[in-house]
C-alpha cells in the first residue's frame, strides 16, 4: 500500500449505494473506485489491485459469491480483504459469504460507523501483514532478498527449470579485502559499502533477475534463461 491513500472499491448494482459510500469514504482519507457487476469488477481487477473491496451479493449475472471466488484465484489479489455489504442477512448466506473467501459482513441497511471501523480494522492488518512480509524476506541493510527467501526463489527456479527443460545461471558475488574496510574505516562505513554495491547490481539487473544478500558481503543472483 505504500504511502498513498488507500484504494477501496465498490462493487454493487446499485448507484445509490456507491455513492453513499465512496462519499463517506472520500471524507474518511480513503480513495474510491466503483463497478456495478461481478462481471466489471474482474475486468478492473486486471488492471488495478485495491487495498479492500467492499461486496454487495445479489447483482446481475456474477453474484458476490462468485465474484469473491475467482479473485481469491488471483495470486496478487488473495490476501485482499473483502467485506460483504448485503441485505441477505439469513445465517447460510453469512456463513457462505466466509466460505467464499469474505473477511467481514455488514447487513444492509447498515451503520456509518461500523462500516468505517470494519474497513479501517481490516486495513491496517492488511497494511501490517505486507510489513511483516518484507521483514521475513527483506535484508535489513540493502533491501535485497534475504537469504532464506532468496534460497526459496532458488528452488522454484530449479523446479521450473526442471519441468520445461529450461535453463539459467546463478552469479556468486564475493566483496574481496571487505573486512579490511570495517577494520579501518568502521562497521559504518562498511554499511555503506554494501548499500552501494548493492544499488549498483540492481541496476544492471532486468527485472526477471533475483537478487539476495546471502551473507556478510556475499550476494547472489539468478538469472532466468540466461545461458553461462
Amino acid at each position: 500500500m505504500g504511502t498513498d491513500k488507500p484504494l477501496i472499491l465498490i462493487v454493487d448494482d446499485s448507484q445509490v449505494n456507491i455513492n453513499f459510500c465512496r462519499k463517506i469514504l472520500g471524507k474518511n482519507g480513503y480513495d474510491t473506485d466503483s463497478c456495478k457487476s461481478g462481471e466489471e469488477a474482474i475486468e478492473y481487477l486486471d488492471k488495478n489491485s485495491p487495498d479492500l473491496i467492499l461486496l454487495d451479493i445479489v447483482m446481475p449475472g456474477i453474484d458476490g459469491f462468485e465474484f469473491c471466488e475467482h479473485m481469491k484465484n488471483i495470486p496478487r489479489m488473495a490476501d485482499t480483504p473483502v467485506i460483504f455489504l448485503s441485505a441477505m442477512d439469513d445465517e447460510a448466506s453469512i456463513i457462505k459469504g466466509f466460505k467464499s473467501g469474505g473477511v467481514d459482513y455488514i447487513t444492509k441497511p447498515f451503520r456509518t460507523q461500523e462500516m468505517l471501523a470494519r474497513t479501517r480494522t481490516h486495513i491496517d492488518l492488511k497494511k501490517t501483514k505486507e510489513q511483516l512480509l518484507i521483514m521475513a524476506t527483506t535484508d535489513v541493510l540493502t533491501g535485497l532478498a534475504n537469504r532464506r527467501f532468496f534460497m526459496e526463489r532458488l528452488s522454484n527456479e530449479f523446479d521450473r527449470v526442471k519441468r520445461y527443460e529450461s535453463l539459467y545461471t546463478i552469479l556468486m558475488i564475493d566483496l574481496d579485502f571487505f573486512k579490511k574496510i570495517n577494520d579501518t574505516q568502521g562497521h559504518k562505513a562498511g554499511d555503506n559499502v554494501l548499500t552501494k554495491v548493492s544499488e549498483i547490481l540492481q541496476s544492471e539487473l532486468r527485472c526477471t533477475d533475483i537478487i539476495g544478500r546471502i551473507g556478510g558481503e556475499e550476494f547472489a543472483v539468478i538469472l532466468p534463461e540466461t545461458e553461462i
